[in-house]
């Protein structure tokens, strides 16, 4: 704030308050929100600065993002994809295809994230996107390639393991789907969905008691 009082003109100081903005911690989702307006305020200062800085655009995404504004997050990235070095565009192309993915367009998702991979993209994240939106699109034996690419390249969080879960049980190939499954409620035995999930491909191997067990927590 000192630092905009003593030159107004910079937009880099309203980006960097802006960050920090959106970082602090709130005490209730009203402060949060109150944050993320004065952040989104200052970044639309700093564009009116200076707009054609890609990574104003790409921070605004981020705050509309959290703001649960899609629409809004998505215009922001296409900005900053036209503006932004061509280095920089594995990234930005990464987080397109997660937004399209919130917003359900899977054939778009699918095509910013073959984008990025063809860019170098070498965000382990890339590869659980394509698996979910894969999926969704019932390609099942495409997702689990891709599920098995992403632990390849160190996801190991629980969804991963979920989602091949998932996709295994959509083949009937229920060993696997079984292991997968169990593999998740190892590492998080509060996963409601999986127990659920379990329950119903315990019930598909004919294990009816395990399968009660499962649905019962």
């Amino acid at each position: 704030n000192e630092a905009i009082r003593l030159d107004p003109t910079q937009a880099d100081l309203y980006q960097m308050k802006a960050i920090a903005l959106m970082s602090l911690p709130a005490l209730n989702e009203a402060e949060e929100n109150a944050h993320l307006i004065e952040a989104q305020n200052n970044l639309q200062i700093a564009l009116k600065i200076d707009p054609n800085d890609a990574k104003v655009y790409q921070n605004l995404a981020i705050s509309y993002l959290l703001s649960k504004k899609l629409d809004a997050a998505l215009k922001c990235y296409e900005k900053a994809l036209i503006l932004a070095p061509k280095q920089d565009h594995s990234c930005l192309l990464k987080n397109l295809s997660l937004l399209y993915f919130e917003l359900r367009d899977y054939e778009k998702a699918l095509l910013d994230c073959e984008q990025a991979i063809q860019l170098g993209c070498k965000d382990r994240e890339i590869y659980l996107i394509r698996g979910h939106c894969l999926f969704e699109t019932s390609q099942f034996e495409q997702a689990i390639q891709n599920y098995h690419l992403a632990i390849h390249a160190g996801y190991h969080d629980a969804s991963v393991y979920f989602n091949r879960a998932k996709a295994y049980s959509c083949l009937h190939q229920l060993d696997k789907a079984l292991e997968d499954a169990t593999r998740v409620l190892e590492t998080d035995p509060s996963h409601l969905e999986c127990y659920k999930l379990r329950g119903l491909i315990l019930l598909s191997m004919h294990k009816d008691l395990e399968a009660y067990s499962d649905f019962c927590m």
